[in-house]
């Protein structure tokens, strides 16, 4: 985005947005920018907070976030993925990765994507239910613990729980709601992210009359084989995690 003109802006929450004859006419920011922006056309990108964002555009976007959490511990030699063959639950998929494990993982509705618990039975339940596939995992040392919250659309969501298997997205177009330069992108995970920005883009060039072909396909991410590369869009986008401290300096 940055080699084709885009300005990336961090810690710039949305605070507003001025809807007016049909089309949002102001997105005004908070945070380190402190400033008000005049878009031809606006994408909800937002992830769990989709929904509340939306709702500054007085639309509606129903999302039912849910918190989950992946355990790794030390275990060298697994080669294949170990992956429980059932409906999905708890502590389904061991993940070889550098002489550790990965144990997966849990799924708890949330209130607040940006506050919510992160339980330690849901840590032994993880580790529990993953030693049926791998017994020596439980007594394994425990080596990091990630956290996340899901972007689950509630219409795709409610009839499996919160554990949708195809973990589909949608891109949701508000002219039916009455602004017609916005939409929101929801739903996925990390595998399907580029296709996701692929169909938005899509979608935002016909509405902007913009003729190009989306060339992500073809294209290898910058820095994809340049670790000093990679390091520093960390840096300059601030991109480190909480649970990449512990990462540092190893090898």
């Amino acid at each position: 985005a940055s080699e084709n003109g885009a300005r990336v802006r961090t810690h710039a929450p949305v605070t507003s947005m001025t809807v007016e004859n049909g089309r949002v006419t102001a997105v005004t920011l908070g945070g380190d920018v402190d400033d008000t922006l005049r878009p031809r056309y606006v994408v909800n990108a937002t992830g769990p907070h989709a929904g509340r964002v939306a709702d500054m555009a007085g639309v509606s976007v129903s999302m039912r976030p849910t918190r989950g959490v992946m355990v790794s511990v030390a275990y060298d030699g697994l080669e294949p993925v170990l992956n429980r063959c059932r409906e999905p639950d708890d502590g389904d998929i061991v993940v070889p990765h550098d002489g550790e494990v990965v144990l997966g993982t849990t799924s708890v509705p949330v209130d607040d994507p940006d506050a919510y618990e992160q339980s330690d039975w849901e840590i032994e339940r993880t580790i529990e239910e993953c030693a049926t596939m791998l017994p020596s995992v439980a007594e394994s040392e425990r080596v990091r613990t990630w956290w996340g919250v899901r972007p689950l659309y509630e219409p795709d969501e409610a009839a499996r729980g919160g554990r949708g298997i195809s973990r589909g997205f949608h891109l949701l177009e508000h002219a039916d709601e009455g602004v017609e330069n916005c939409c929101s992108i929801v739903g996925g995970k990390l595998t399907t992210y580029r296709r996701m920005a692929e169909a938005t883009a899509d979608l935002v060039c016909d509405r902007l009359g913009v003729d190009a072909d989306c060339e992500t396909a073809e294209r290898r991410l910058p820095g994809a084989s340049d670790p000093s590369r990679l390091d520093e869009f960390v840096r300059q986008f601030d991109g480190q995690g909480p649970t990449d401290a512990d990462l540092v300096g190893r090898e």
